[in-house]
């Protein structure tokens, strides 16, 4: 086959799944890269057969500056667009038998979606969350023109997402929680199509542990930062901590493995997350998961073999933390668990097989 792949994600995971994705695709077919961005990224030759990258500068607004907002909401916009035709034309002369169309960091489902003739297959990795959820409300601060401009606002990002994301000629979801949000958000069918790790980068290693417990993420709330800190107060033994967080540090995949080895227990707090890579990763590693019991971490954890489930309240989870780290022979248990689990269910190769399998069904 010859494939297509579109992508203008941040870094992070689902542009980790984009590589991986199509790492796994080209063993077998020809796929060329269209990307957007900064500027360009290094070493995606591995991945792919061609890389076309097309360099796109956003405005900044750091929530003060409202020129520049009103700029992003309909300036910008309208050049991602015309970017996204430009791009769109060339793939369609080319002939490709479908384009792996993934997600935009400024319209969720992009553009390019409405704009290709060419059969394509849109992975989403969530629905505009920002217009659907209560956590991302708008502010009760501000003014009454400005709270009607971000309704105006926010309503028409739904609209872009929704539109872009039903002209897909198939919508593969990251994970069941997903589908059901597209349904219940978007209206929209889906057929879930799970990521993976891969087994030869990530897993167990003789190193020694110097973390009890191991943070990923940022401080927001919508990722459990200050829920933890609150909760490992309440510990009855004071753990050591690495937190690593997105605001402060960039690691390299090569640093979060070694982390990951160097850690006993990964905990995963992230308001309804939609799949999320780290827990399966930290699973392939031997480092036990403890995760709040929502969103996709019920679909990669399985409670009591793999990893354990946790209410999003601050004395059950120090309570849990501290028994586990009390309990060696359990904390040795769930990491055997765990790996097993992750070699079994959830590599690259069995999700690029599940997909290509989805795909073939809704495009043939």
């Amino acid at each position: 086959m010859n494939i297509a792949v579109f992508h203008e994600l941040p870094n992070g995971g689902a542009r980790r799944a984009v590589i991986e994705f199509s790492r796994e695709l080209k063993k077998k077919s020809k796929v060329d890269l269209y990307y957007i961005d900064e500027k360009k990224e290094s070493g995606l030759e591995k991945a792919f057969s061609e890389v076309s990258f097309i360099k796109f500068i956003p405005q900044i607004w750091t929530g003060n500056n409202w020129k520049a907002k009103i700029y992003k909401d309909t300036t910008e916009l309208f050049r991602i667009y015309m970017k996204h035709k430009e791009i769109a034309q060339v793939i369609d002369a080319k002939g490709y038998d479908f384009v792996f169309v993934h997600g935009s960091r400024y319209t969720q489902a992009p553009f390019i979606l409405r704009l290709l003739k060419t059969k394509k297959v849109y992975y989403c990795q969530e629905p505009l969350r920002m217009v659907y959820e209560e956590l991302f409300n708008i502010p009760r601060d501000l003014t009454i023109g400005k709270k009607y401009y971000e309704r105006i606002n926010r309503n028409n990002r739904r609209l872009i997402d929704k539109y872009n994301a039903s002209k897909a000629d198939i919508i593969l979801a990251n994970s069941k929680f997903t589908q059901r949000n597209i349904k219940k958000y978007m209206g929209l069918n889906s057929t879930v199509s799970y990521m993976g790790i891969d087994p030869h980068f990530f897993s167990p290693q003789k190193i020694k542990k110097k973390f009890d417990i191991l943070f990923m993420g940022s401080k927001d709330d919508i990722d459990g930062y200050q829920l933890l800190i609150e909760s490992i107060k309440l510990m009855s033994i004071k753990p050591n901590v690495r937190w690593l967080l997105r605001e402060n540090e960039w690691v390299s995949d090569e640093q979060v493995k070694k982390i990951y080895n160097e850690s006993r227990i990964l905990v995963c707090l992230a308001y309804k997350e939609p799949f999320g890579l780290s827990p399966i990763e930290a699973q392939a590693c031997g480092t036990v998961v403890a995760a709040v019991a929502e969103g996709g971490y019920l679909e990669t954890i399985n409670d009591g073999v793999s990893g354990v489930f946790v209410k999003r309240n601050t004395l059950e989870i120090a309570n849990v933390l501290s028994r586990l780290l009390k309990n060696p022979i359990k904390l040795s248990h769930l990491s055997e668990k765990g790996t097993k689990n992750v070699y079994e269910k959830w590599t690259w190769e069995i999700a690029t097989e599940n997909l290509i399998k989805n795909v073939r069904l809704a495009l043939d």
